[in-house]
This record gives C-alpha cells, structure tokens and sequence, in this order.
C-alpha cells in the first residue's frame, strides 16, 4: 500500500501558499520512501527517526519531517484509514533522544574491533565487508549501501596505491570521493577483487543458504540495523553503525590529517561540526599520547 493518494487529499486540504506546499511535499517524501506502516507505535516511530538520520538530515529538518508525518497519520485516521496511531509515542520519542544524546559518542577499541570482526567470521560474509568498508571509510550506512561496483576508483599518489570510493548519496545530494588510506596490502586487494567481482549486479547482494534452498538476498539498513543489536548482545559492548564512523573520524584526526579534509572526506558541511563532534575523543587521545599509552 502507498501514501501517494493519501498524501495528494492531505495537501489539498492544506490552505498554505504553494511554496509551503512544496516544502511539505519534499518532507513526505521521506515518508513515502521509508514505506507503508499501519502501525504507528514508538518502535515505529523510532525506526522511522533513524532512517531519516541515516538520510544524513540535520536534526532540524528531522523534526519538521516527524511534526508533518504526525499531522498526516492524523488526517489519515480522521478520513478513516486504518491507521494505528499513539500520540504518545511521539513524546517518547523526544525523551529518548534527550536521553541518548546525554551519551558521549563512543570509538571502538582495537581489541573490541578483533572481537567485532570475530564475531563476523561466524555469520555471512557480506557483513564482514560491509562493516570493513564502514571502519575504513567512515560512510554513512545509506552511502555504503547506494555504492555501485564502479564506485571505487583506484590511483596513485606519488610512490602509492589509494582506494577512493566515489560517493553518490551524500548528505545534501553531494557528491564525494572518499580515501580508504588505513587499509593494509592484503585489505586494498581484497577490495579491488570484491568490487571488481560485483561488475553487473548489486554491489551488496548475497547468498542465504536454507535448509531446502538457497536465496539471494541484498543488504538493507535493517538488516545492519538487527546485526549491530545481535553482535552487541553477545559481544558486551555498545555496536551500532555510526560508532564505525566515529572510529574512522577519530583515527583519520589522529594519523595528522587536518580537520578540513577530515571534513570534506566525512561529508560535513561545516569542519565546526567535525571538530565539536570528536572533541571528546580526541581530547581523550591526547591525554594517552601524553602518558605515552
């Protein structure tokens, strides 16, 4: 089912002038793409704040997006669709991310990343790449998702080999090239036979074996998602996507590149952003560059 002929009645009930029409309508888009749900409780609710971060929004347009998506179920169940809507859930939602964002942002540890990688070894191999291609890229989950097999891009710089992933789905609707720099010799190589391998079909597409059958599948944000709760419940320690993107952040800052590249590669819009996210780390980092740890 779709929210299209919903979402046409919605805004011509709307006496707005057409430029807020219009600011509306993109807003629903997110909506529209996010897919259709009948149940709107605070799981639900949830889920659908962070597809809209995994979209690289800023907060505030998140916001606008949720207090519009919340007008539109609203008109929904007042037209008669059957809709499942908790109006509480919405509250709950903005006492959980006061709560979350109390939380300092975490990096992985290298021994809690041997014990991530480990724990990969044991499920499909296709998140071992994923989440290789995250630590070593800082990509946002929807970015690495919207690569294309000739999206990595091979050159020289001076005496060395860089791997750069073109990116197509950047916040913004930018486009980037991204440097994976902290690969090894047998990483790099592995990355150019994975994407080259790739050529003609989904770059994330895997073979799910069942007991009577066998499956192709392709990896979607959910399915990261429910990986990062698993391996977190096993492992002990916070995994979630972005925490691989933070890890990257804060090694590429340590390694000596400016915070302006790290910026750019990053896909912030303003280096501010960058360094006020990583503040912490990086604090932390020269504190045991000090003791020499």
């Amino acid at each position: 089912m779709s929210y299209q002929p919903f979402l046409d009645s919605y805004l011509q009930s709307l006496v707005r002038n057409e430029k807020t029409i219009r600011t509306k309508k993109f807003l629903m888009k997110h909506l529209e793409t996010f897919g259709w749900r009948s149940i709107w409780d605070f799981q639900t609710v949830k889920e659908f704040y962070e597809y809209l971060e995994s979209k690289g929004l800023k907060p505030s347009t998140i916001k606008e997006t949720i207090r519009e998506v919340k007008a539109f179920l609203r008109f929904l169940k007042d037209s008669g669709v059957q809709v499942m809507l908790d109006e509480r859930a919405f509250k709950k939602l903005w006492d959980y991310k006061k709560l979350k964002a109390k939380k300092r942002k975490e990096i992985f540890s290298d021994q809690e990343l041997d014990r991530f990688f480990a724990y990969c070894d044991k499920k499909p191999p296709i998140y071992k790449v994923f989440f290789l291609l995250l630590l070593h890229s800082g990509l946002r989950v929807n970015e690495a998702l919207s690569l294309l097999p000739e999206d990595l891009k091979v050159k020289k710089l001076g005496d060395k080999e860089v791997l750069f992933l073109s990116v197509r789905e950047g916040k913004f609707s930018k486009q980037r090239e991204v440097p994976m720099v902290m690969l090894s010799e047998d990483e790099k190589n592995f990355f150019k036979r994975f994407f080259l391998g790739r050529k003609g079909k989904p770059l994330w597409s895997y073979l799910l074996k069942y007991p009577k059958s066998v499956k192709e599948k392709i990896l979607n944000y959910w399915a990261v998602v429910k990986f990062c709760q698993m391996a977190e419940k096993e492992l002990g320690f916070s995994v979630y996507p972005h925490k691989f993107r933070y890890t990257w952040i804060s090694k590429m800052l340590a390694m000596g590149f400016s915070p302006h590249a790290v910026a750019q590669w990053a896909g912030h819009e303003k280096v501010q952003t960058t360094l006020e996210t990583y503040a912490v780390v990086l604090t932390e980092q020269e504190i045991l560059k000090l003791w020499n740890l």
